[in-house]
């Protein structure tokens, strides 16, 4: 009788306290989230801060947490191989078991490598709370709210062109270039003796003292070239509006095509635009195009640029060279590169009619297909390489 007793009680206890943490278990719980960095660049690793607190007097003796990443992020975790050596493995989601007791909080640190160019929101996570005997369990999730401690901007990655393209004697083919009349004083390329009608100014005294005889400045002229890259998100041929590339991966290799040829153009002080057949920000556009990239200083804004690219094609890619052309987006003194993973008639055209126009233009083919119809001589194509 007693023993019966006993089990009744430890029953009504056990009910009253199963119902008492399912009513309050998750009263109090909060979860936030905030990143190490808010920009880097493709392939490198950053660290995630996840602080999860419980504001009430009751403890939570068992707390499963399974923290999820976004596709293109991945987890970099540690683990001891049969020889006790450490490596290193990589997983989009890890699970972590913890107590927390009343009115504490726990925050953890983890190592995430950014695998995949993007913009990100981190701290999606599904919470599993026991309770002290395991029995009752309650399962509940949070996303913490967007904003600037929880974004991750990641960059695209240059590409070695010389390696990955073939042949590569020189990545931009010939330059478009406007020739001034006038001579750049700050451009000195050496000194000759002086003649009559020179102007004073012009003298190098230092050449003329070591020389005793009047000497002047062979001054450069001025060269402005530029560029407009036109880029094809699409990966085949056969792909159809407002879809997204069947082979990200190939045009994922074109964005990080575009982020090495901007930032050459950029540290050389050369302007560039982007043109592309993929959604923009406005939906009227039927096509993308990026402010003009000049300089050092237009450097980030044009990588910003390329990591927040949307893949959704806008339009078929023979369509976007016909937009161009009808919209006389192509000046006749810019350099045109073209991006593309392949080469059909309607680019062949396109080509034809710019070099009819004097425009040099440059093709890089971002997959392994070689086109199988006649091309101009004077269209520079660079293939993607084996290696």
């Amino acid at each position: 009788m007693l023993f019966i007793t006993a089990c009744a009680v430890i029953l009504i206890v056990y009910f009253i306290y199963s119902r008492h943490f399912r009513k309050n278990a998750l009263n109090g719980l909060s979860y936030t989230t905030k990143t190490s960095t808010h920009e880097i660049f493709e392939g490198d690793d950053f660290y995630f801060y996840e602080h999860i607190e419980n504001a009430k007097n009751m403890p939570l003796p068992n707390i499963r947490v399974e923290t999820q990443l976004p596709y293109g992020l991945d987890f970099c975790l540690y683990s001891d191989n049969a020889r006790g050596n450490t490596r290193s493995t990589t997983r989009p989601y890890v699970e972590s078991v913890f107590v927390l007791k009343p009115n504490n909080s726990v925050e953890r640190r983890w190592r995430i490598n950014a695998r995949k160019r993007g913009v990100y929101y981190i701290g999606s996570v599904r919470v599993a709370v026991s309770d002290l005997f395991g029995i009752t369990k309650i399962y509940t999730h949070f996303d913490s709210k967007r904003s600037m401690e929880n974004r991750i901007t990641v960059l695209p990655k240059s590409l070695n062109i010389e390696k990955i393209f073939a042949p590569a004697t020189d990545p931009y083919g010939d330059i478009s270039t406007v020739f001034n009349l006038l001579s750049d004083p700050l451009a000195v390329a050496g000194a000759r003796e002086y003649m009559p009608g020179d102007p004073i100014n012009k003298i190098n005294w230092k050449s003329t003292a070591r020389l005793m005889k009047p000497m002047v400045n062979i001054e450069e002229h001025n060269e402005k070239c530029s560029y407009d890259v036109i880029f094809n998100i699409q990966s085949h041929q056969r792909e159809t509006e407002g879809s997204t590339p069947q082979n990200s991966e190939i045009s994922e290799m074109g964005i990080s095509l575009c982020s090495s040829l901007i930032n050459e153009c950029c540290v050389k002080g050369i302007s560039v635009r982007l043109f592309s057949n993929c959604k923009s920000g406005e939906e009227q556009d039927e096509y993308f195009t990026s402010p003009e990239y000049k300089d050092r200083g237009d450097l980030m804004p044009a990588m910003r640029m390329l990591a927040e690219m949307n893949t959704l094609i806008s339009c078929r890619f023979e369509k976007l060279l016909e937009l161009l052309l009808k919209d006389e987006a192509i000046d006749d003194n810019r350099s045109v590169i073209v991006i593309s993973p392949y080469i059909d008639n309607e680019l062949v055209e396109f080509s034809k009619i710019l070099l009819a126009r004097g425009i040099n233009i440059s093709v890089f083919v971002t997959s392994h297909r070689s086109a199988s119809i006649d091309l101009p001589k004077q269209l520079d194509v660079y293939y993607k390489t084996y290696k």
